[in-house]
């Protein structure tokens, strides 16, 4: 990772995503491309350090899934996308507030200012408008 960062930038994610896909093969490079699309690997390897530090910290507040959702008023669904069990499928909305209520604003914004490609691409995510 970068020095001292606790993210990928993006040619860091590039190299990570071409070495999956050589090790993967030219079947699961496709798969890659159609589900994600052409940029979706590396917005998600990039995204990993948010989904990993938002489970992080609801897991340091002791709360489940289910509990921070009920406290926050959303769906699960929205928060499990969020800690990427369920893909890249971020609600931009939940994001915020979930990013608010665990307080990771200062970290998110750090992340945000080297990832602004990625988090625009999320936040345009086809039914997230």
């Amino acid at each position: 990772m970068s020095q001292g960062k606790e993210f990928l930038r993006d040619e860091e994610a590039s190299f990570v995503v071409e070495r999956i896909k050589k090790a993967l093969g030219p079947d699961m490079e496709r798969l890659f491309d159609e589900i994600l699309g052409p940029k979706g690997a590396e917005d998600l390897v990039r995204f990993l350090a948010v989904s990993q530090r938002c489970m992080k910290a609801r897991e340091e507040k002791g709360l489940t899934v289910r509990e921070a959702a009920s406290l926050l008023k959303v769906p699960q669904y929205h928060l499990r996308g969020i800690e990427g069990t369920r893909g890249i499928s971020i609600h931009p909305a939940t994001l915020e507030k979930y990013i608010d209520f665990l307080g990771l604003g200062d970290w998110f914004d750090e992340w945000k200012r080297g990832n602004s490609d990625v988090y625009q691409r999320l936040m345009r995510r086809k039914g997230y408008r």
